[in-house]
């Protein structure tokens, strides 16, 4: 049985606020994330990505807060050729 834990896109908005607000109140610069998009492939769940990429605020990059969205290059690879554009274009910059 697999399980996989994955925070909605509301949640996520939030949770990064708090940990901004957690790191300006240390006096630290911000926040690094690094998510691993795996759960989506691993539990059979690729057709809540697409909404879930676009659906990140855009407001989030007004955050002290710097994230990557991980992908296995299999993964990705198993995305149509339009997936994979959307993926691509719901972020700033792509790093291979």
């Amino acid at each position: 049985m697999v399980i996989a834990y994955r925070i909605d896109i509301l949640g996520a908005y939030k949770f990064a606020q708090s940990l901004v607000a957690r790191a300006a109140k240390d006096c630290k610069a911000g926040v690094f994330n690094i998510s691993d998009m795996g759960s989506f492939f691993l539990t059979e769940h690729t057709a809540k990505l697409l909404p879930y990429e676009q659906g990140i605020p855009k407001k989030i990059m007004d955050l002290e807060f710097n994230a990557i969205c991980a992908y296995h290059n299999g993964d990705f690879a198993s995305l149509s050729k339009e997936q994979q554009e959307m993926v691509v274009s719901s972020h700033n910059r792509i790093i291979k």
